[in-house]
């Protein structure tokens, strides 16, 4: 599966998104050279925003946070080949 949708997530950066799936994958290395992440072995991954701590609580094999607060707007993602269409129009 790919997708071509993208959202801003408020407090880090531009993300890819799919409104077919149950989840989306945020990179830790991104996130990381962001923001301090703390480990809680086993737990939980806080991330250390300026003004709060968003944090991933483990689910089975995954660590999980919940971004439903946050409103984002879903656009289209443009492949090279068409912003090279775009900029030579």
């Amino acid at each position: 599966m790919s997708t071509r949708e993208t959202s801003y997530l408020p407090d880090f950066f531009r993300v890819y998104t799919s409104s077919n799936t149950k989840a989306n994958v945020l990179s830790f290395a991104d996130v990381k050279a962001l923001y301090e992440i703390t480990y809680q072995l086993q737990q939980s991954f806080p991330v250390h925003l300026p003004d709060r701590d968003k944090v991933s609580y483990r689910r089975d094999k995954l660590y999980v946070a919940d971004f439903s607060e946050a409103i984002v707007a879903v656009t289209k993602a443009y492949t090279k080949a068409e912003k090279v269409r775009a900029q030579a129009a």
